[in-house]
């Protein structure tokens, strides 16, 4: 819990240790979700399939509100934000679990030789690998 001392905020060390962490803390959670069925199962596969490909902060988010089935209020006093953060950081990493489900498939390295032939500059090239990479 953060606290005030002479106009500076203080903050718990356990605090900034869970706010910055990207371990994935959350596997040994219960799930009290109900098994999907059909093609649920599939759908939910192709979203494990690409969610460690978004940023540590965003998946876990989207495992604890979408998997794990926590409100968004309980995940912002988690995080310790505010419940609007907690909207758009769910919101951010949808689109990019979309982005990264209906990018068609791609062979890097093509996609690397083919950017050489119009792109002159090597670290333009490998920004732009990059780019897809972590969906920018």
């Amino acid at each position: 819990m953060s606290s005030y001392w002479g106009g500076h905020v203080l903050i718990d060390p356990n605090d900034m240790e869970r706010m910055f962490s990207e371990q994935d803390g959350f596997s040994q959670l219960p799930s009290v979700w109900e098994a999907p069925q059909g093609e649920s199962i599939l759908q939910l596969d192709t979203v494990k399939e690409v969610l460690d490909r978004v940023p540590p902060r965003e998946a876990d988010f989207i495992e604890l509100y979408f998997f794990r089935r926590l409100r968004q209020t309980a995940i912002a006093e988690l995080y310790n934000i505010s419940q609007p953060s907690v909207v758009y950081r769910l919101q951010r990493g949808a689109r990019r679990l979309r982005y990264l489900i209906e990018m068609p498939k791609f062979d890097r390295s093509q996609m690397e030789l083919d950017l050489r032939k119009v792109v002159p500059d090597e670290i333009d090239v490998k920004i732009m690998v990059g780019m897809v990479d972590t969906t920018c």
